[in-house]
């Protein structure tokens, strides 16, 4: 292949690579801009069975984690967002040994790691 045809296929190559990039980051922003995208942290010395959220005054919705348990030790990035703008949540986490844990007024809006803790 020619060194011009060559360069052309790698800055085409570059730019869909590029284009696939910002697609993804743009699935993590809500349309108001904002980022809720969190990697959660289990800190707790328990797998989490399961995570949801709750929107001040709403209920709580499906397990985040979509059957999945995060062990102890481990993270996961998770993009926690309702739909409805809002950035405060309570976080509930299901343990393997049945406790439940829920941390109200996580803003996850402004942390991008969010550690869980008994």
């Amino acid at each position: 292949m020619p060194p011009l045809a060559r360069a052309a296929l790698i800055l085409t190559v570059c730019a869909t690579a590029c284009g696939v990039a910002d697609g993804a980051l743009a699935q993590s922003r809500s349309p108001d801009a904002e980022n809720r995208r969190v990697r959660v942290h289990n800190q707790t010395g328990v797998a989490v069975r399961a995570l949801s959220v709750s929107e001040p005054g709403g209920g709580f919705g499906p397990d985040l984690l979509a059957g999945e348990a995060l062990e102890p030790g481990r993270s996961r990035p998770l993009t926690i967002d309702a739909g409805s703008g809002a950035c405060q949540f309570t976080i509930r986490a299901v343990l393997a040994n049945g406790q439940s844990l829920e941390r109200p007024g996580v803003n996850v809006c402004r942390i991008a790691d969010w550690y869980l803790t008994r």
